[in-house]
């Protein structure tokens, strides 16, 4: 029986390239729609194993002529822009993220599919006093919280009026295998690591921080099972811990190698309001749990790092506004 064809858009960002590492290995047809100008250092070494499509999520035409090449049975929909601080052009980010989500999926019924995945965000939940689960009340205080719920309400109400099988996965804390260098976990390893200070504004900022990999397999689930009962799903551990807790847990992997001060005006990290997680809602009608605990999934990541450094030093030698519309 052939393998099914995967679709995913902005297949070079950190959870775009590894779910095409994880489809590619397992020997699915990977095709890849990303800009004309992306960064591909995350995936460079398996391009000759993918197929990619250069063209703007904004422009339907060349987004349904993608569609019409690749012919995908998954769609994996990850291309977005504004999940960084300097992604700050408020209507490239609606554009990109609602009107692109909308290119994307009516291309994609045109050609028919077995499942899209949408990729939300945690920022459409907005401040909360309490963890959030899937029908918490939307209240986001940002333009890329709110660009993405919009994108999400259109993805439920095609999945509701014709009866397809969307879904919409809201990531919290992403951390692993091929993050940019300037977010919050990557830079405190890569401080210890190369024994260098690492600056950090806010202690007390809490995040359900969880590993690109077990988002990968909660995609792949969804992908693979395709519940009828539940079409959003909070990609986050229920587990959250302040910054102050991450860097003591930099203690533990790096004894006093680990160097860092607090009070730092400009953080290396984006300062969105922190947002709580609950899993009931995926764990008792879906059966998933993430894989890996905060503790395991720094060790892991630590290891890769330290096996990869070579990957961050030539992604650092350009600019990270480079890496946009990608997620």
């Amino acid at each position: 029986m052939p393998k099914k064809r995967i679709l995913i858009t902005g297949g070079g960002g950190l959870l775009g390239a590894n779910l095409t590492r994880y489809y590619v290995e397992r020997g699915y047809k990977v095709f890849l729609l990303v800009e004309h100008t992306p960064e591909l250092w995350r995936i460079q070494d398996i391009l000759s194993s993918i197929t990619v499509y250069p063209a703007d999520v904004r422009d339907f035409s060349a987004v349904k002529s993608v569609f019409f090449q690749a012919n995908p049975d998954i769609i994996f929909h990850c291309a977005g822009y504004g999940r960084f601080t300097f992604q700050s052009n408020q209507v490239h980010m609606y554009e990109v993220n609602f009107l692109g989500t909308v290119n994307v999926l009516n291309a994609a019924k045109e050609t028919g599919f077995e499942c899209f995945i949408n990729t939300g965000s945690w920022q459409e939940y907005g401040i909360h006093h309490g963890a959030v689960t899937e029908t918490s009340l939307l209240n986001p205080i940002t333009d890329f919280g709110v660009s993405k719920a919009a994108a999400t309400q259109f993805c439920l109400k095609e999945a509701y009026e014709r009866d397809l099988p969307i879904y919409t996965v809201r990531p919290f804390f992403m951390y692993g295998n091929y993050e940019l260098y300037a977010r919050l976990v990557t830079s405190l390893l890569l401080g210890g690591i190369k024994k260098e200070k690492v600056c950090i504004s806010s202690p007390q900022r809490r995040y359900d921080f969880i590993h690109v990999l077990d988002v990968v397999d909660l995609y792949a689930a969804i992908e693979r099972l395709r519940p009828r009962n539940q079409l959003i799903f909070n990609a986050a551990t229920g587990v959250d811990y302040s910054v102050k807790d991450l860097v003591t847990k930099m203690h533990d992997l790096f004894g006093s190698d680990f160097q860092y001060c607090w009070g730092d005006k400009k953080p290396v990290f984006d300062e969105y309001a922190q947002c709580l997680a609950s899993i009931e809602h995926i764990k008792k009608g879906f059966g998933w749990e993430a894989n890996f605990s905060l503790d395991k999934g720094l060790l892991i990541y630590k290891e890769w790092l330290e096996q990869n450094l070579f990957l961050h030093n030539r992604s650092m030698s350009n600019r990270v506004e480079e890496a946009i519309s990608m997620i």
